[in-house]
């Protein structure tokens, strides 16, 4: 049986490494969002507060779980905003590339809910 996601999701590698087990996927899209996505929330205020050490702590800790969880779509721009965090840039250009990405998660955080109802439905 082949497991069928969101096209937005990494199914290939979903796949590879989780196989056809929709209750170990449906596992970590909840632990995603419940870890994750909670953790992300907290990253904002902590670069408005000039905390570089902790936002790259915040950041460092969740940047795994993005291609845990299929979502290998947004790694770059992960990475990039680590890279930004560690350089100490000015925290605006921080901020702006923070609620870019900001986008982009809370679509993802929909995409899960949506295929962990639909997985733990079928």
């Amino acid at each position: 049986m082949e497991l069928h996601l969101h096209a937005d999701l990494d199914t290939a590698y979903l796949q590879r490494i989780y196989g056809d087990d929709k209750e170990i996927i449906v596992l970590l899209f909840k632990a995603f969002l419940s870890d994750s996505v909670e953790k992300w929330k907290l990253l904002k205020p902590v670069i408005e507060n000039n905390d570089f050490a902790e936002a790259a702590s915040i950041i460092h800790t969740i940047k795994p779980s993005f291609l845990m969880a299929g979502i290998s779509a947004l790694k770059p721009a992960v990475m990039d905003l680590e890279v930004m965090i560690k350089a100490k840039n000015k925290p605006e250009s921080i901020l702006v590339a923070h609620a870019a990405l900001d986008v982009e998660i809370k679509r993802f955080e929909q995409i899960l809910i949506g295929e962990i109802i639909r997985l733990e439905n079928s």
